[in-house]
This record gives structure tokens, sequence and C-alpha cells, in this order.
């Protein structure tokens, strides 16, 4: 995986922006900074990963690039020195680098197909999203998780699919599945985890088809609260929350390796046990109209995690933020001159 290029790509426009050659050869899927703004990110359709650095006078530098996947590149995040990737195939991937200073070589820890493997001409699009922090939040501290955990979220339709990926007895970082928000009300379009981990629980924020951004707020239980049930002090889960027990992931041999091993791909799975039992909820807390009838395309938190960013087709940006009761309102808003 070593890159063969790594020439200054970076251009002036003479507008107040920086536009570089990406150097894909089919379109860009995604593109993704890490939390500081020092590394890009780039997925394209044509199966590889591009790694860019900020450079001397802002100019991106190619650090690297590589084969991702045998199929198209829907997403990828990069936390801290990790990396995570998704492909049209649905097969989602866990990254670090083999070295860690100049980030040229990068290795696989491990793969899954939190919601199976897609057929070729599957159109099931499929969303990422990191916990960026350096520990879980103090709740999921508190309940247990260990603080070296990294934890994600993929969506796909009307579901999110909760992850978290923890250190085997072996060393090695395995990805398991916690929890899946459903609530078939509308299509995801985006989703983003809310950064800090200064919560007594996580806030994902997620895009919908119906022109709403719908925001779920992510409980990990103490072991006082689970009763055999599964619910909290015995009582009944109100209408739009949902518990889960520990989910199988699967585990997936990929390519020659599952031809070798005389399996399909996305047989195997995998349990949680130990410390990554922790039971999870979800609720959802808040139901923000962005504009009717204009689905919302992308939403982002801040990096403080206090404000939500939301765009949709109706060309328009939304700032929401939580009151002194904990009711989202918006508190800005913005769009293109024709609009005005």
């Amino acid at each position: 995986m070593q890159n063969d290029d790594m020439s200054n790509v970076a251009s002036t426009n003479g507008t107040g922006f920086r536009n570089f050659d990406h150097g894909a050869a089919d379109i860009v899927l995604a593109a993704e900074f890490n939390l500081t703004g020092t590394h890009l990110a780039v997925c394209s359709a044509d199966h590889k990963i591009r790694l860019f650095g900020l450079g001397q006078g802002d100019a991106w530098i190619l650090v690297d690039q590589w084969r991702g996947h045998d199929a198209e590149i829907l997403d990828a995040i990069k936390h801290e020195v990790w990396m995570v990737l998704v492909s049209r195939d649905g097969l989602m991937s866990l990254l670090e680098p083999s070295e860690p200073e100049s980030l040229h070589q990068w290795r696989e820890v491990d793969t899954v197909f939190p919601f199976g493997q897609q057929s070729r001409g599957s159109e099931t699009v499929f969303r990422l999203s990191l916990h960026q922090a350096e520990t879980p939040c103090y709740g999921a501290l508190s309940a247990g998780v260990d603080p070296k955990t990294i934890s994600f979220c993929l969506s796909a339709d009307t579901s999110i699919k909760i992850l978290r990926a923890t250190r085997s007895d072996e060393g090695n970082y395995r990805i398991h599945e916690m929890l899946e928000v459903n609530s078939m009300a509308s299509k995801i379009h985006d989703i983003s985890w809310a950064p800090g981990s200064i919560r007594p629980h996580d806030l994902i924020a997620a895009a919908c088809n119906d022109g709403r951004v719908r925001v779920y707020a992510l409980t990990t239980l103490q072991s006082s609260q689970v009763t055999p049930m599964g619910l909290g002090h015995g009582q009944e889960s109100p209408p739009k929350e949902r518990h889960s027990s520990s989910l199988a992931t699967r585990h997936n041999p990929s390519g020659i390796g599952a031809g070798l091993a005389g399996v399909s791909r996305g047989e195997l799975t995998r349990r949680p046990s130990g410390g990554v039992r922790i039971q999870h909820s979800w609720k959802e807390i808040a139901l923000l109209p962005h504009e009717a009838g204009a689905p919302v395309w992308r939403v982002r938190w801040t990096q403080d995690g206090s404000t939500i960013a939301s765009t949709g087709d109706s060309g328009k940006l939304r700032l929401w933020k939580q009151d002194l009761k904990g009711d989202f309102i918006e508190f800005a808003e913005t769009g293109p001159a024709w609009h005005r």
C-alpha cells in the first residue's frame, strides 16, 4: 500500500478557496477531515482511498493512496489514527496505520457486514459516523465500556446500527454490534455522532428524506438497571424507545480468503462477550423541521458538540442548538442568493 506520488496537488483559484486535483479516476463519493483538520480522506468509485495532509502554505499533499475494497467506497471516516470505511457491498473495514508517524502504510484490523452483504445491483446507500472523542461518554464508562473503545454508527435505509470496536484477549480490535435504531419513519441520507464525552449519554443526528432532522439519545444501562426482560427498573419502554441485548455481527474473510476458507462472505457471526455485553437503549428526543417536502442530505455537529448544522434540497443551511430546557431550537439560517 505504498504511495507512488507524494506531489503537491494544491492550487489557488483566486477566490479565497483552494482547489486541488484529487487524482481519482472516477467520481468522488465521500470526503472527511480528521478532528484537527490536518488530514483529509477521499474515497471514490474507482475503489481507492486517497489521504491528503496539510502542508506549508495551506497546500494539500497526497500522502498515500490504496485500493480499499472490491466495490465502490461509499464513505470513510478518520478518527485519530484509525480509519473506518464502507463499500457498496456493505463491507465495513477498520484500518490502522502500520507507520503511525508517516501514515504511509495502513493495515486492515477487522471487517464486518453490519447489514449483510449486498448484491451487485443493490441501491442501498450507507453512511458512517464516528464518535470523535478520546473516550466514550462518561455514562458509557460508568456502565463498563472500555475507555479505549472506538465507537461508530452506520445507517442504511431507515436503520442505524451502533457499533463498538474493542480489544480482544489477543490484543486486536474487533467490531461488535450493540444496538439497532429503527424508527421506520423515513429514509436516512446522513448521520452524525455528537463529539465529546462529557454527557451521560450520546447524541446522534440523522438527515431524513421527509425534510426533517431526527436526534436520538443513546444510553448505556448500569448492571443494576437491567432486569431479566432487559428494561430499566422493570418499566415498559416508551413508544419510540428500543432496548437491545447483544446482537450478532458478521466477521467475514474477504475475496481470496473467503474462497480458500470454503465459505461465502457474510456467513460467519461473532457475538459480543465479556465487557462488550453492555446493554444499550435509544430514544428519539427531537424532530426538527428543516424543510417540508425537501429531503435533508447532510447533517453535522460542530466540534464542541453543541450545535447541529443541516442542509438539503432547499438550498438552506440551518443551525440548531439546545435551549436551557433541553429542546432543540433553530437559531440561524442561511441560503444561496437565489433564495433571497
